[in-house]
């Protein structure tokens, strides 16, 4: 039989180019299967052609043209031809290990155990979910969230969320840990509060690597073993800190949504409720900073904002509307003395309570408006000037003789007068804008109609 010449055995050697990339009979294969494949299928052919060059086996078995004959390899499975009429091979199919343990699965009949939550704080606080609590810098993100870990731990009450059971919580502060401590001092001196379940954890962990999931199911369990009760919740703060850990970016889906895969790791493993602290944009009404694959992950989402009188709001719930969540102001707390005589202070939430519903600054006028919200506020005067109509609701929900438009309407209008952005997320751009604008009373909303209140 002939040998082959040297561009033939260049060609079934596969040393001038990677043809099988470009075949679209391996677009399903991953591209070492491919390979093996169009290799094998070379090989076929040579040896139809009876051509038996010692050299050609050699050769393409040293780069990788055959598959490695590992232990219960059938070879190459044939699969038809081609445009070109030549026949070629895959690889067969895997087949599944006798060890492969199915995924768990809940019948139909079974769901309805599911139905109710296992809330620790009910309505914003359950095992199984995630809250985002943002915010910007300065804003009493950190502050709030230490005291609602605070009443949970305790078992007590929560602004009008009902306190279900008392269980432990640990909180990783990824930053400024002692600042948490010194807040969880000021519980302990102003409200003799004692051997509550609460636990620090002052270190940065790398969230998006999957060895953090170890790392946090681990000092969770050596935290119940000292508190003799279990973990219901964890805390990380800053949510942001952890993925930026070791180069991620929060600006990009992959990375949000690798860091959300390991948060789900951990809860697969400990039954916890997972409380996120982050920030906002330098525009405020565009939400959480970074990728939006945050907010679609999380059960609940809360922003703050205001100066004096802070206002938090959910922004995203669920199975729960948006709404206000409270209204606090902080308050700074005097711990001791130093060494020089000077007083060690911190900012907690003030035990002082408002009425979430008119958020009003303390002189008595309607808040100052972010940007955005205020100029849809003046789109909608004027659309509802151009286009509203007095709407007869029985119901009484909306006023006698108010001018009403659509929302359908009013979006329209923002997004041709670019207030929203027709090429980002507008709906949830809009949706922050009617939060904003309804919990300061300044505009009425009832089924598809809105209004402004004057």
């Amino acid at each position: 039989m002939p040998s082959l010449s040297p561009d033939q055995f260049a060609e079934f050697a596969g040393r001038r180019d990677k043809p099988w990339l470009d075949d679209p009979r391996y677009n399903s294969m991953s591209p070492a299967a491919a390979e093996h494949s169009w290799r094998a299928g070379r090989l076929r052919q040579a040896e139809e052609a009876g051509i038996d060059d010692e050299r050609s086996s050699e050769a393409v078995s040293a780069i990788g043209g055959k598959p490695p004959q590992d232990e219960g390899y059938q070879g190459p499975t044939e699969i038809p031809p081609g445009a070109d009429g030549e026949r070629d091979f895959a690889e067969p199919p895997v087949e599944a290990s006798s060890k492969t343990v199915a995924l768990k699965l809940t019948y139909f009949d079974d769901c309805g155990a599911y139905a109710q939550k296992r809330s620790i704080l009910k309505g914003i606080i359950a095992r199984g979910e995630t809250l985002a609590l943002i915010g910007p810098p300065g804003s009493g993100k950190s502050a709030l969230i230490t005291e609602i870990v605070v009443h949970a731990a305790a078992g007590n009450d929560w602004r009008g969320h009902r306190a279900k059971e008392a269980c432990g919580w640990v909180v990783f502060a990824l930053e400024r840990g002692d600042l948490f401590k010194r807040r969880l001092r000021v519980y302990q001196q102003r409200d003799g509060l004692q051997g509550l379940p609460i636990a620090v954890a002052d270190a940065v962990i790398d969230l998006l690597n999957p060895n953090c999931v170890e790392a946090i199911v681990t000092t969770v369990r050596e935290a119940e073993r000292r508190f003799g009760c279990n973990v219901g919740g964890i805390v990380i703060d800053t949510y942001a800190k952890g993925i930026a850990a070791n180069g991620g970016d929060e600006d990009k889906a992959r990375d949000q949504n690798r860091a959300a895969a390991n948060l789900r790791a951990i809860q697969g493993r400990i039954d916890v409720h997972i409380a996120l602290v982050g920030h906002t944009g330098k525009d405020e009404s565009r939400g959480a900073r970074g990728s939006n694959a945050h907010l679609g992950d999380v059960d609940v989402m809360v922003q703050i904002s205001g100066d004096t009188i802070k206002l938090a709001q959910v922004i995203k719930g669920n199975d729960q509307p948006e709404r206000v969540l409270a209204e606090f102001k902080l308050e700074a707390f005097e711990l001791g003395r130093d060494e020089d005589g000077d007083p060690i202070t911190t900012a907690i939430v003030s035990t002082q309570h408002f009425e979430p519903t008119t958020a009003t600054a303390p002189n008595g006028k309607k808040p100052k408006l972010p940007p955005v919200p205020k100029a849809a506020l003046h789109a909608l005067f004027e659309v509802a000037a151009d286009e509203g109509q007095p709407v007869d609701d029985a119901s009484g929900h909306v006023p006698k003789g108010v001018t009403c438009v659509t929302l359908d309407q009013w979006r329209d209008r923002l997004l041709k007068l670019a207030i929203i952005n027709a090429k980002g997320n507008y709906r949830e751009q809009f949706k922050r804008i009617r939060v904003t604008l309804q919990n300061v009373k300044i505009i009425g909303i009832w089924e598809d109609f809105v209004w402004p209140v004057t």
